[in-house]
């Protein structure tokens, strides 16, 4: 056979059992060579894929991707010794430099607004992102600067601002909640929806009671078959772990006649 011949492999039981044996564990490089070096063919990329998709092996490595630990092939190496000088001349036309701004953000100055995909109006606060917090952390939400700036400080971590009639164009302050992401997530979660601000106010406190109560069901408390303190697991648990694995019943009280 020729290099690169067409193989019909049930004719040729001798090189689909290397084939079989060849391909787990070792990558496509080293079967095309293994493979030429035992039979003199030059298999192609896809005539490798459709083996192993024909026949349901794989290989188990990770193609083109680095390995845990592996190193780049030009680590620590000067340019010059791996790119010839015409084409890092050419390269330079191409690297961002110090103070460059991307096209896309010329056309995006500060103050610029925009809708995100979950409908909220957002604007662009800084040129750049902090590179300390979220990416694209200089586009921030319209209705918490409306809040910010109507009550003279920051939306707190762990916050979030929300619109009490549920119109997320309506940046009138009035219209602004401050709550917890607790209580929001206890809010969405309750049955009780609100649409203006004295039903949001009460969806949130009512949010609050809720956090409260099951707070205080999660209290530590004595054991009522040891009388140990333990810290329960679920609202109306009685006994502490130790008590629960080994069986231990709880004493029962009889009533008074």
């Amino acid at each position: 056979m020729t290099a690169r011949a067409t193989i019909r492999w049930r004719e040729h039981p001798e090189m689909e059992e290397f084939m079989l044996a060849l391909v787990p564990g070792h990558t496509e490089a080293e079967i095309r060579a293994a493979f030429q070096d035992r039979f003199g063919i030059a298999l192609t990329e896809g005539q490798i894929g459709n083996f192993k998709h024909r026949h349901g092996v794989v290989s188990g490595t990770h193609g083109g991707c680095f390995r845990k630990g592996q190193q780049p092939w030009n680590k620590g190496r000067a340019m010059a010794e791996w790119m010839p000088p015409e084409s890092i001349e050419r390269s330079k036309a191409g690297r961002f430099q110090k103070g460059l701004m991307p096209h896309n953000a010329l056309s995006s100055p500060v103050g610029t607004e925009r809708v995100s995909k979950d409908g909220y109006v957002e604007v662009k606060v800084s040129e750049r992102p902090s590179g300390s917090g979220p990416s694209h952390d200089n586009w921030v939400g319209k209705h918490r600067l409306v809040w910010e700036r109507s009550h003279g400080r920051r939306v707190p971590d762990g916050h979030a601002v929300i619109f009490c009639d549920g119109d997320r164009r309506n940046f009138d302050p009035e219209n602004l909640l401050l709550v917890s992401r607790a209580e929001l997530s206890m809010m969405n979660r309750s049955q009780h929806g609100w649409g203006d601000r004295e039903t949001a106010e009460a969806a949130r406190d009512l949010a609050r009671l809720n956090l409260a109560i099951a707070d205080a069901e999660k209290r530590p408390r004595r054991c009522s078959a040891c009388g140990a303190e333990f810290k329960p697991e679920y609202k109306h648990q009685r006994r502490c772990r130790a008590c629960i694995d080994a069986g231990v019943a709880a004493p029962r009280h009889r009533r008074k006649r």
